[in-house]
Formats: C-alpha cells, structure tokens, sequence
C-alpha cells in the first residue's frame, strides 16, 4: 500500500504542477504565434488539487487494499502450493471435429480461454467493443470536419484568395495593385471586413460584417445559397442577408429586423433579407449604400477577394502581390 500511495503521489504532484502550468503555457505560446495575446496568468486552485490527490491516492492504495486483503489472511504454505487448475471442460467447437483440427495450437488455446472463462470473454468483448467505438468515433469527426472546408471552400467562397492591406488604397496604391492584378488575376473586387455586433431581442453576438465594393458582381466571388440549395442575391438596399448558424442559434427569420452597432456604440436597424448556408465562421453581408446612409461614413475597403488566372501559379502570384507595400497579407483558399 505505501508503493502505490507513493507512486500515486509522487505523480499526483508532478502531473498537478504540469497539467496546471506547463500544458496552458505550451498551448498559449502556440496561439501567439497567430495572435496578439497577453501574458498568461496561472491561478492554483488547492481544493482543486486536493481533490485530484485524494482520488488518485483512493483509487491506488483502495485497489492495492483490495486486491491483497484475500491473500493476506492465508497461511504461507497455502499461498507457496500452486493454484488448483480448473476442471477441464470441452467446449462447443470441440464438438465439431471437422472445423475443431483445422486450428492452429493457439487458436485451440484462445477459443478455451475465451469460452471456459466468463471474465476473459466479457473483457475482451468490452475491450474490442470500446476500442472499436473509438475507431468509428475518430473517423466519424474526421470525415465531418474534413467536408466542411471542402464546402466552404468550393461552394460558398468560390474565390480564390483574398488580399488584405495596411490601409484603404490611396490612388498610387490602388494603380500598383491594379497593375499586378492585369498579370495574374482574371477578377477581383474590393471589400470592407470589419466586427460588428448582433443585437436581436435580448441577444448579442460578435459578427462578422462584410461589404463588397462590387456586389452587382459577387457570383464570381460567393455562392450564396440557402440550406435547400436554393439561390440567393446580394441584399437590397437597407436590407441584409446572414448565416444559418446565427440566424438558427438567435431564431431569426426572414423579414426581422436585427440592429448591428459599430465600435463607437451607434446603432442602425436592418431588415434580414435571406439567410445562407455558412460552415466557418459567421457573416452579415451588407450594401456599400446601406452602409453609408444608415452609419453616415463610407466603409473603409482594406481587403480584396481575388480569382487568378487559369494559367497563373497561385503561390507564385501570391507572393508577387505580396512584394507591394501596402499589401499586408495574401490567403490562398
């Protein structure tokens, strides 16, 4: 009982010490290298570590306790004579000679074990089934989780990559950028991104708002469609259209009318012309106009979605856009 209480705690301490410091640390240091983040703090939580001491110390010494409480009341002598061997028994397969000699020794051996010992079989049906639940659970996600950027990717954002820069383009800007993309990209149009929040009864959410310059144009860019497969426009003005997920958590429907605020606290209303089929992240697509007449300012377009030629490397195209300096990054979908 003192090795496996010493074990258990000795172990207890150091996985406490690395689950509560090393893991968050290794985790948040990786979320960095994407994102601006502040230092972590670490906050010990000592109920919570006694808590953990005192299972673990239970489970290791109660199991130790129980397995040898049986032994321990045996004379020593009993305990040096070997264990009287189970009668034998044949079991059904011996039965069938024709299928029975066709086994291999350990086959014969493993058919015994299985079927003469109740416990044996039951773990092993438990272990295979457990083992198997996993298979069939780890394949299942994967399957699910690998569709959804295909979908994303090639039938609701059919555009190529999208290019974002430091600042909305001043006019030199904008003739280099125009330059570079009569070489390698056989479409593009300016859009305004920006987080905005959701307001809708006593609900809010952080959304993502997008305005395209361009949106008598937009099925070169996005295939906006409802969850049936059916099409559906870029929204008129005063109106606009937002993703299934919001609409279906918040219970919007077509024809409500939502109200977006800015990060300087103004409101406007909306009403939801259509809602479209989204899977990554969530999206509020709105009119340059609408933008205009209902926050009083003109968006400020800092990124572009961009569909390159045929005949362009897209990586190479990438990095040629790259070269300009207003241009602060480019994501190829």
């Amino acid at each position: 009982m003192f090795y496996s209480g010493s074990a258990a705690l000795c172990g207890c301490i150091f996985g406490f010490f690395v689950g509560t410091f090393l893991f968050p640390n290794v985790i948040w240091q990786a979320y960095r290298i994407m994102y601006d983040l502040p230092d972590l703090e670490y906050v010990f939580n000592p109920i919570l570590a006694l808590i953990s001491l005192f299972v673990a110390m239970f489970c290791s010494v109660g199991a130790t306790w129980f397995s040898c409480r049986y032994e321990l009341r045996e004379t020593p002598s009993n305990l040096l004579r070997p264990k009287t061997p189970k009668a034998g028994k044949r079991i059904f397969l011996e039965k069938i000679p024709f299928l029975w000699k066709r086994f291999k020794f350990l086959h014969k051996v493993t058919m015994r074990n299985i079927f003469r010992y109740k416990k044996r079989f039951f773990m092993m049906v438990v272990g295979i089934s457990g083992c198997t639940a996993l298979l069939v659970t780890g394949f299942g996600v994967r399957d699910s989780i690998a569709d959804v950027a295909k979908q994303q990717f090639e039938e609701i954002q059919i555009y190529d990559g999208s290019i974002n820069f430091q600042e909305p383009q001043d006019p030199k800007a904008e003739t280099e950028f125009t330059e570079t993309a009569k070489k390698y990209a056989s479409s593009y149009t300016y859009t305004a991104e920006k987080s905005i929040e959701l307001l809708f009864k006593d609900k809010s959410k952080e959304i993502n708002l997008v305005i395209v310059e361009d949106f008598e144009n937009t099925e070169k860019f996005l295939n906006l469609h409802r969850t049936n497969g059916s099409s559906l426009k870029y929204p008129e003005l005063n109106s606009c259209i937002i993703s299934h997920k919001i609409a279906k958590d918040y219970k919007i429907s077509e024809g409500d009318t939502i109200r977006l605020r800015d990060g300087d606290l103004k409101e406007i209303e909306v009403t939801v012309g259509g809602i479209f089929e989204n899977f990554v992240y969530n999206y509020i697509y709105l009119r340059f106009d609408t933008y205009q007449e209902k926050f009083g300012q003109k968006p400020e377009y800092k990124s572009t979605y961009i569909n390159f030629s045929k005949d362009q490397n897209v990586h190479q195209a990438a990095a040629e856009f790259m070269k300009l300096e207003t241009v602060s990054s480019v994501a190829v979908n």
